[in-house]
């Protein structure tokens, strides 16, 4: 296999596209705990690499029947590796997940579990709920809570965390409604349960729209509670980037959806990271 389709396969199998967005929101979590952080740094990200990776992998591997019959998917280069060996490679980073989480500290390895068990569920929840947006949502926002309990060893008691999870629940619930659209008619036959399967794509992008409404409420809210001009400026710049995100992505595309929306996404995600950066040690 040529560099270059190594290369795609492993970002495929991996999600590096969404790396510095997820990251972003670890160390957001980090930042905010109010411990001494400097010294777990690396730790914390090999513990978000490993599970990040994890649930790609499990990603691929629940849905290999469902991915070979979509036409969409069909070129994907991850479907030429056995899904005996995506497995493998699934044990492998959850070990890492397990053994860097011990390192950290003991609610960290407490939690390690219960987030792979979330990871294990996930694929087959949109063969049985509609509501699986959500819970994609609801994961993506354990990236907080997760760089604040490797740094504390606690759980979040800061009210603002838990108003930036929720932004964070609506940003990813929002996007996953819209990259459902691009599948909708594959969806139906399938027996998936999409909001854009249910309602129809017009409504379920109106549905999106809503929901990223609210993921801004929650940012600015999240923002203001911290009193902090800089974090505000940053949720603001945020919220406009959202409403940009309905604006100029091409429903009809999936690859371009998906570039697009993850570009808008990382944008925000990294300016609220640099915002508490810049708060923290100003």
């Amino acid at each position: 296999m040529e560099k270059d389709g190594i290369a795609r396969v492993v970002g495929e199998l991996f999600g590096f596209e969404f790396t510095v967005y997820n990251l972003s929101f670890v160390y957001v979590g980090m930042l905010l705990s109010g411990s001494s952080w400097e010294g777990k740094i690396l730790l914390i990200t090999v513990a978000f690499f490993s599970a990040r990776s994890s649930a790609f992998l499990m990603n691929r591997y629940a849905g290999r029947d469902l991915d070979i019959k979509n036409l969409k998917k069909a070129r994907m280069p991850s479907l030429g590796i056995p899904k005996g060996m995506i497995l493998l490679m699934f044990l492998c980073f959850a070990s890492i997940f397990l053994a860097s989480a011990y390192l950290l500290n003991m609610l960290a390895f407490a939690m390690a579990p219960v987030v792979l068990l979330l990871f294990i569920v996930d694929p087959f929840l949109k063969r049985k709920t509609s509501h699986r947006h959500f819970s994609i949502g609801i994961l993506e926002s354990f990236d907080v809570a997760g760089g604040y309990i490797g740094a504390a060893g606690i759980f979040p008691t800061s009210l603002p965390l838990y108003i930036l999870m929720a932004s964070i629940i609506f940003i990813g619930a929002g996007f996953d409604i819209m990259y459902s659209v691009v599948h909708v008619d594959f969806d139906k036959a399938n027996g998936l349960r999409t909001y854009p399967a249910k309602y129809g794509p017009i409504s379920a992008l109106r549905l999106s729209s809503y929901v990223h409404a609210a993921a801004g409420i929650a940012m600015l809210a999240f923002a203001l509670c911290l009193h902090s001009y800089v974090i505000t400026a940053a949720a603001l710049v945020g919220v406009c980037i959202l409403v940009m995100e309905h604006i100029n992505i091409d429903h009809r595309n999936d690859r371009e959806l998906l570039k697009r929306a993850m570009l808008y996404n990382t944008v925000i995600a990294v300016l609220l990271a640099l915002a508490v950066f810049i708060n923290t040690f100003a």
